[in-house]
């Protein structure tokens, strides 16, 4: 008795919703993966000696099976008729399908073949329906050779019109609205990632002015990323590390100084850093020419970086571990993290629509340069 209701509460258990059910699923992409690649791979070596005869898909997900129904002038095989390869594939569905079922406690109810057609001299295309205890498996398109022998799984393709692919459009984010939105952008100093991410920032944050909150940030390592002391850390503890290096790091540190004590003079010393004008070999002493241009009070900083450098970057591994930051550039409008493109432009419309009333600037149109958002440090 016990073993009858502990049997009775299993298959109670699988009666689940069949569209959420992952097991058949994983069911349907083995079958098309298995069958598709390895036989897929044998009837093209032994059927289709000079050329891949076949209409191209428009989707691998929703395949429009067309069959041709033309003289090819090409001997495949000896063909079987659609009657006698229908019942070959039923047969061959049914127990592949009953056997894999059967190991998952899910009961095979009925598998029909609706439709065998002629897709091309060597080929026909079937629609095949199968129905178990939780629902109607997801039908893909199936193919088997006219004499009988082989089957295919997923879209056939023409080698003569290789597929084409288009990034999707990632659909636009949405930020909490505010009266002013907070604008936090964590880079590392060389990165040339980051790099651009500034060069796009820098406009859009100008143009804001005060009507946003600004922050610049970087992204700090530590020791158990494997970052030593001292070719990548600042402390002997290796708590406060950069990725490419101390010089790295030290720069990263006068920048926080110079936001500090200076911030109006921020934006132009950071873009003749990302100009190239110093770089890691020289920026220890390359640094001091450049703050000079844009009338940064050299003294002030260096104090700042004597005295300061370590609660700086404490504060900085704080935030980095507050908001999940790992690379440069990251960058949050209203803490939710920006994905879209690196230009002036793709920023401003951004950070704009996360005003509840977008300011007048708003309106004025910025470059669409810099480039797309892709790469990280």
């Amino acid at each position: 008795m016990a073993k009858k209701e502990n049997k009775e509460a299993k298959k109670k258990a699988l009666k689940i919703n069949f569209a959420q059910n992952k097991v058949l699923t994983a069911l349907f992409l083995m079958l098309s993966c298995l069958f598709g690649v390895m036989l897929g791979i044998i009837i093209m070596l032994s059927f289709y000696p000079t050329q891949l005869v076949g209409e191209k898909q428009p989707s691998a997900e929703a395949p429009s099976i067309k069959p041709s129904g033309e003289a090819t002038g090409m001997v495949c095989m000896e063909p079987l008729s659609k009657d006698k390869v229908r019942e070959k594939v039923r047969k061959f569905l049914y127990e592949t399908y009953d056997s894999y079922l059967k190991s998952i406690n899910v009961e095979l109810k009925d598998l029909k073949i609706n439709k065998v057609e002629s897709y091309d001299d060597c080929l026909y295309s079937i629609e095949a329906e199968v129905t178990t205890d939780q629902g109607k498996l997801p039908s893909s398109p199936i193919y088997a050779t006219k004499d009988g022998k082989k089957i295919i799984f997923g879209p056939i393709y023409d080698l003569n019109e290789p597929l084409k692919f288009e990034k999707p459009k990632e659909p636009a984010k949405e930020y909490p609205k505010s009266d002013r939105p907070k604008v936090l952008m964590f880079v590392m100093s060389f990165c040339p990632f980051g790099q651009q991410a500034e060069k796009g920032l820098k406009p859009a944050v100008e143009l804001l002015g005060d009507k946003i909150d600004f922050e610049p940030h970087y992204v700090i390592y530590s020791g158990k990323y494997g970052y030593t002391y001292p070719d990548y850390c600042i402390d002997e503890n290796a708590n406060y590390c950069s990725m490419h290096g101390i010089a790295e790091l030290r720069e990263d540190v006068r920048q926080l100084c110079i936001w500090k004590y200076e911030p109006d003079k921020f934006w132009p010393y950071v873009e003749k850093i990302y100009q190239g004008n110093c770089n890691l070999n020289n920026i220890d002493t390359c640094w001091k020419e450049q703050a000079e241009a844009v009338g940064i009070d050299v003294a002030k900083i260096e104090e700042c970086f004597n005295n300061e450098a370590i609660a700086l970057l404490e504060k900085e591994v704080e935030l980095n571990e507050k908001y999940g930051v790992r690379g440069s550039p990251t960058i949050f409008i209203n803490d939710v993290e920006y994905s879209g493109n690196r230009s002036p432009e793709s920023f401003k419309k951004a950070i704009c629509s996360a005003f509840k009333e977008a300011p007048e600037e708003c309106s004025e149109e910025l470059s669409s340069e810099t480039g797309a958002g892709s790469g990280q440090c």
